[in-house]
């Protein structure tokens, strides 16, 4: 182009830099934008500005975004449009600065004769609900509808899953009721966003009611719809539901790993393995590929089953599935539910392929040793967990500085001691009182009980 002795003008400089924007390639539009301004041939306009400006907030880089605005303000006397307030606005919320974008709203947007729009309100709001301040999000809410500014579907949506997601679902009704008066139709986003609220708020039931109404009303259900319910039906021993939901989308609606492992997390938890094992087998040959937390549900029910031989058995298909590799919880699962020399053996496997113990793993073997006598391998764990900087509950040490001092290894109990307080002075140990490991009672105590509290039962409130 230069070749032929046609240079660009500002039009053909914004089409790149938008291109470049698009793609994330900020150092390459910036470079772009620099070689406009060294040419001085053209200079940048309101509307190149507010591209690189909404470039700069969408990759949340909010500091060279508010540079940008203030030099075409300042310097080049260039009156930003509502456009580039709006990306600001919406860059802040987005970077978890929202009381920042409030601000930013009032003393210089409203200062410059820009008057906020429904884009605006709604960055705020999704903003104000990001930060759980959602008494604020409401009175932005208020205000804008007080300002006559008519919310979008958007809008809807955000103010229901924040109210939703903050368990205020009644408010969350009043506002669809809201948009029914007005005559906005509901659409599938805001159907499963009450669903996904009332299920976290644990009104099961409503959530199905309305799942059957939104099916009625013609907001045909997604992936996220059936994926809330069946993994909230799973979670609340409602596995026969969850199984009906499973069964009745199979051919339509395309089913993922996660709603598999759903459905076999509910049969894990009725200690329904072979039938667990069956649709796992039915998701692999259905061309879904497994991960490690799917094979960390099977693990986990295999031994709430009391099977630890078929969960070998799993850990070991687990390690020739070439897409999956063992973590942290595989390995605390196996070893807390397995016998306690296997479980030294994943100890020391864990430990050469990288995975760093933690405070579960130690404190799985740790009881395992004291409950087959073996104190000096204990304390020796302990030491090695200790010297990590790991800091345990507190009952994993007062049971080993216990079993110590019961065997007159006063002097290793305090070593615990002293360790435990290096890595945390605020330490505290719960002492047990065992009768069976040889603690004396005084006499003239006359049977009098030390320390026996029964738990209360608690009972869940029932649900409105």
């Amino acid at each position: 182009m230069r070749d032929a002795g046609i240079h660009p003008d500002v039009v053909t400089f914004t089409v790149m830099i938008r291109g470049f924007c698009k793609n994330r390639m900020m150092e390459r539009a910036w470079e772009i934008f620099q070689e406009m301004i060294k040419s001085n041939r053209c200079q940048p306009d309101c509307f190149l500005y507010g591209v690189l400006i909404d470039g700069y907030c969408k990759e949340l880089r909010m500091d060279r975004a508010l540079e940008l605005l203030r030099e075409m303000r300042v310097e080049r006397r260039i009156q930003p449009d509502v456009v580039i307030y709006n990306s600001i606005v919406d860059g802040l919320c987005r970077s978890n600065r929202f009381l920042e974008a409030w601000k930013f709203l009032d003393e210089t947007m409203v200062l410059q004769g820009c008057s906020p729009t429904v884009v605006t309100y709604t960055s705020l709001i999704r903003g104000a609900c990001k930060a759980k301040k959602m008494k604020l999000a409401v009175r932005i809410w208020n205000a804008m509808l007080e300002r006559k500014i008519q919310p979008t579907i958007v809008s809807y949506s955000v103010i229901i899953d924040g109210l939703s997601k903050a368990g205020r679902v009644y408010d969350a009704y009043r506002v669809v009721r809201e948009m029914e008066t007005l005559g906005c139709e509901l659409n599938v986003v805001i159907y499963t966003t009450l669903i996904d609220g009332l299920c976290k708020s644990g009104f099961l039931d409503d959530a199905y009611a309305l799942y059957r109404i939104m099916k009625r009303s013609g907001a045909f259900p997604n992936q996220r719809t059936y994926a809330t319910l069946i993994d909230t039906f799973c979670r609340n021993d409602r596995t026969e539901t969850a199984l009906g939901l499973f069964d009745h989308i199979r051919d339509y609606c395309p089913l993922d790993v996660a709603m598999y492992t759903a459905v076999v997390s509910g049969l894990c938890r009725e200690r329904r393995l072979d039938d667990a094992r069956a649709l796992f087998r039915e998701m692999r040959l259905a061309g879904v590929s497994a991960d490690t937390h799917a094979y960390n549900v099977l693990l986990h029910g295999a031994f709430r089953s009391e099977r630890p031989e078929e969960a070998f058995r799993i850990l070991e298909e687990l390690g020739d599935d070439p897409g999956c590799v063992a973590n942290l919880l595989t390995y605390n699962t196996v070893i807390a539910g397995c016998c306690l020399e296997s479980g030294m053996v994943l100890f020391y496997e864990m430990r050469q392929r990288g995975i760093a113990p933690d405070f579960a793993t130690y404190s799985a073997l740790i009881d395992r040793l004291l409950g087959s006598g073996e104190i000096g391998r204990a304390f020796d764990l302990c030491e090695e967990m200790l010297a990590s900087g790991l800091s345990p509950p507190s009952g994993v040490l007062g049971r080993v500085v216990a079993r110590l001092c019961w065997s007159r290894r006063g002097d290793l109990a305090a070593k615990v001691i002293e360790m435990a307080m290096a890595v945390d002075d605020t330490a505290s140990f719960s002492l047990p009182w065992d009768d069976e490991d040889g603690a004396a009672q005084d006499e003239d105590s006359q049977g009098e009980e030390l320390g026996s509290i029964k738990d209360g039962a608690t009972q869940e409130e029932p649900v409105p």
